[in-house]
């Protein structure tokens, strides 16, 4: 517990790990996961740019799922309900045997993850 106290607020030793986004449209959005216990994940980069020469921050994994994907037009509250109606209600990370580097990500049917969580054999692949 003391450990965990001297990381909380230690940037310089706060374990974080960081790969690359591959979105199904082609672009990689460098992320990283960090925070207590590895909880947070983020989009986000000191060193990279985007193809408009842009630092990576972290509203560029939300720019892609909420307005390039699903269409919001203004900032609101998301919910479950909002979600439905664009079909889907959760995402699904995945990667390639042996590629810690790379972790694909695809929007997933409404139900996908209450199957995949029943450990349901008839899980739609999204």
């Amino acid at each position: 517990m003391e450990q965990r106290k001297l990381l909380k607020n230690n940037k310089e030793i706060r374990p974080e790990v960081r790969f690359h986004l591959q979105l199904p449209n082609g672009k990689r959005i460098p992320c990283l996961i960090t925070g207590d216990n590895l909880k947070n994940f983020q989009s986000g980069s000191n060193t990279e740019r985007d193809e408009f020469g842009k630092k990576y921050g972290q509203n560029a994994l939300g720019q892609w799922l909420l307005i390039e994907v699903l269409g919001l037009k203004e900032r609101k509250l998301i919910t479950r309900e909002w979600l439905q109606k664009k079909d889907t209600d959760s995402v699904r990370l995945w990667r390639n045997m042996d590629d810690y580097n790379t972790i694909n990500i695809d929007f997933s049917p409404v139900g996908a993850f209450e199957a995949f969580m029943d450990n349901d054999p008839n899980l739609i692949d999204g």
